[in-house]
């Protein structure tokens, strides 16, 4: 694949909470946690096309049957092999091709802590690959796999719905962009400030997906040398009447106001507060994170 074009590069913002550019310069194993799988994929997507690795494979491997997902570009079938099967046309002196580059671990908890050692020390010596793994439902489990790491210290990073995040949706807005001019050969030079206000009032329900199929669609009505404008974006987002950054705000608000309440009963012991709200004490700071972001 291409290095990220000097496009993205001048246009992306900072992401909100992940800082995707810094994790992608080291080599570091990366825990990605979020509800939807599909957002894990695009976040690993995204560290992958940011590192110096990005003109090597991007692998997916299907954890339950141990399968390569090797994505092509917009017009071609996803090729899929049995991980097993390439890694020894690799220790016989094949497949060469995919030295190097990023596998991400779809549910990687779903295997036994050997299996996931098995794994990881094939790819990583056999390969040289870095090691990304989407962790949805396996939070649970996040202690035992770091140990079966064999690089350390390992990155973990709590991708938040778009909806509550604006810096997330100008971030990605942009990097869709850049991958659509570098896939389709498209010189489209920016979106207009009224297009990224529409982006950043809607609620995104189906988050990145959505907001990528959005992206695609309108640079398809975009002619070269242009901005993305208001007119290229579908109906239903031209026509989103909500105040969505009011109710956005209205919602932190009282998150925030019962989490403060929270703290006081808990003489602001965090631990004590997170049992309080019953979540967990990293999402209670990633929580107050958030909306310090907000308000900045």
């Amino acid at each position: 694949m291409q290095r990220i074009s000097t496009f993205a590069k001048e246009h992306l913002l900072d992401f909100a909470s992940s800082q995707i550019p810094e994790v992608a310069k080291n080599t570091d194993p990366v825990f990605l946690y979020c509800q939807h799988d599909h957002v894990n994929q695009l976040v690993a997507g995204a560290i992958h096309d940011f590192s110096t690795r990005n003109d090597k494979p991007f692998l997916t491997v299907e954890c339950r049957t141990v399968e390569i997902h090797l994505p092509g570009s917009p017009n071609l079938h996803t090729v899929k092999r049995d991980l097993n099967e390439v890694l020894r046309m690799v220790e016989s002196g094949m497949g060469e091709w995919l030295m190097g580059g990023t596998v991400l671990l779809n549910h990687l908890a779903e295997l036994t802590a050997p299996r996931q050692k098995e794994l990881i020390d094939r790819l990583t010596r056999s390969l040289n690959c870095r090691i990304l793994a989407n962790m949805h439902n396996g939070r649970n489990r996040v202690a035992t796999i770091e140990h079966t790491l064999p690089v350390e210290p390992a990155t973990v990073l709590v991708v938040p719905p778009l909806r509550n995040h604006i810096k997330n949706i100008q971030f990605f807005v942009n990097y869709f962009l850049a991958k659509v001019n570098m896939e389709w050969g498209r010189n489209i030079t920016g979106i207009t400030s009224a297009t990224m206000k529409r982006c950043m009032d809607y609620a995104w329900p189906g988050d990145l997906n959505e907001l990528r199929e959005v992206i695609c669609q309108a640079a398809m009505l975009a002619k070269d040398g242009e901005e993305l404008h208001e007119s290229f974006l579908p109906l239903y987002l031209k026509e989103y009447n909500n105040d969505a950054s009011s109710l956005r705000k209205a919602i932190l608000t009282a998150e925030h106001k019962m989490i403060q309440q929270a703290l006081q009963e808990a003489s602001y012991n965090k631990k004590k507060a997170a049992a309080i709200l019953n979540i967990s004490r990293k999402t209670l700071y990633s929580k107050l994170r958030m909306y310090q972001e907000f308000a900045a």
